[in-house]
């Protein structure tokens, strides 16, 4: 439109009609919009103040020896060593179940061959030259009820009692990362597998009556050397078949070759871990913060602690605004978790991708709830975690950011004798599930895999803090 304008020469008449247009454009912009127009009518106690306020809160470094490990997508096995977090060894047990729920076997079948077929989804693997490294990996047979008891849910909880005293795997069988090995078990095995009746076929608790399942696990490394491999064999993804000569002199079968199948890992899985990341314990942390997966060690807001702080705070507010605790809204509590970039991050895609690997997409506060009936100990994170979703990384900042306004709104006006060691603030990676029925999203701990960070720390130049925004509630 300018560039036609500049081509055609104006007459006095269309110049001065542009002029007018352009000048009550000025005079109509610059109407001055008062947002505070009829405020001089109200009430300065009806007026909410909205402030906002950061600090700093403490850390210890905590490792909790006993935590829930079931995990509904993987069987985890495997171990990693690293310079830093130590090795961290885990294996796997889950259930077996026929794939049939109706079978016949026949008249004293007769065992021809038995093996299993492991199937390796994918793997975790943090140095490179790892991938593929051999694994010396045992099967043996569960010997007890895991699945059915409540109380066997914890990365401890499978003990050697609870397995049979020798491998059912047969010869030394490995695993090679990304994958199927087809590995051979016991005759004894395989012949109790046999023995399933039509009855237990048809019905699942029978069969798991007898049949409690199978444990997987790996060699811990000989020797100290930085590396290693975490196997994830997702559920219902292995195979165990029965070969077998069948016999029926009614339906014509004399030693007839028939295969029958069984699934291994199917529901869920208990997987066992344990952690070489103890000696980064301390009740002083100083530059940095050590989140270790699985059972290693976490930073941990001590609640008596950050109790002590939040009233300070609020003592402060209450005596600048002349008001009591009760008064004080938060808007948005969120907790501030710096990290810093390895050196080398930006020019160098092999420190990237190890960085991203490391790093978990999610983590958030947990805490250790007693459960009423049991009196067993279960972490669970804050319930705000649905609104915050998971304490997401936000990579232009560097820190990773929790919302945890219900919790500290509570501890405002939470007496201090009624703060317990069960609301301590365990920063832990975060698990999202999806119900295929309801389609409702659930948070859980993530054990299904392992991963670590390192946070800045309390001595650092960008230390951890609670970034507060609030309003005074007047009393009316």
């Amino acid at each position: 439109m300018i560039r036609s304008f500049r081509r055609i020469k104006m007459s006095s008449r269309f110049g001065t009609a542009v002029s007018v247009v352009f000048l009550m454009a000025a005079l109509f912009s610059c109407v001055d919009n008062d947002r505070t127009l009829g405020e001089q009518f109200i009430s300065e106690d009806y007026v909410l103040k909205v402030s906002s306020d950061n600090l700093l809160i403490p850390f210890e470094q905590r490792v909790h020896d006993t935590i829930q490990a079931i995990s509904y997508s993987t069987i985890l096995v495997g171990y990693m060593t690293d310079d830093t977090f130590g090795t961290t060894v885990v294996g796997g047990g889950s259930i077996v179940l026929p794939v049939e729920d109706s079978c016949y076997l026949g008249i004293n079948p007769k065992l021809v061959d038995v093996y299993v077929e492991l199937s390796v989804d994918s793997t975790v693997v943090y140095n490179e030259g790892s991938e593929s490294v051999p694994q010396n990996i045992y099967l043996y047979e569960i010997t007890k009820d895991v699945a059915g008891d409540s109380l066997m849910v914890y990365n401890n909880s499978i003990t050697p009692d609870c397995l049979s005293e020798n491998p059912i795997s047969v010869g030394s069988p490995m695993l090679f990362g990304d994958g199927t090995v087809k590995i051979s078990l016991t005759r004894e095995y395989g012949e109790k597998l046999l023995s399933t009746s039509p009855t237990m076929f048809k019905d699942m608790t029978l069969f798991l009556e007898k049949n409690y399942g199978i444990y997987v696990a790996v060699d811990k490394p000989d020797k100290y050397a930085e590396g290693g491999r975490m196997n994830c064999l997702d559920l219902s993804s292995s195979v165990i078949t029965v070969e077998y000569l069948m016999t029926d002199p009614e339906k014509g079968f004399v030693d007839k070759d028939t295969t029958v199948s069984f699934v291994f890992g199917y529901g869920f899985a208990l997987n066992q871990f344990s952690s070489g990341s103890n000696h980064l314990v301390t009740k002083t942390p100083k530059e940095v913060l050590y989140l270790d997966g699985l059972s290693g060690v976490k930073p941990v807001v001590p609640a008596d602690s950050l109790k002590r702080i939040i009233d300070d705070w609020a003592s402060g507010v209450c005596k600048k605004e002349k008001c009591g605790k009760e008064s004080i809204l938060l808007s948005q509590a969120k907790l501030i978790l710096p990290y810093t970039m390895p050196e080398g991050s930006y020019t160098s895609q092999e420190v990237l991708d190890r960085f991203e690997k490391e790093h978990p997409t999610k983590i958030f506060p947990f805490t250790t709830n007693v459960g009423a009936t049991d009196s067993t100990v279960r972490m669970e994170p804050l319930e705000g975690i649905a609104a915050a979703a998971g304490g997401y990384m936000d990579r232009d900042q560097e820190y990773y950011y929790c919302l945890i306004t219900d919790y500290v709104q509570d501890m405002i006006t939470r007496e201090a004798a009624d703060v317990k060691h069960t609301d301590d603030l365990w920063i832990c990676p975060v698990y999202s599930q999806v119900n295929s029925s309801t389609y409702v999203t659930s948070y859980i701990l993530d054990v299904s895999s392992y991963q670590r960070l390192i946070l800045d720390g309390p001595a650092s130049s960008r230390p951890p803090r609670l970034e507060l925004v609030y309003g005074i509630l007047k009393d009316w």
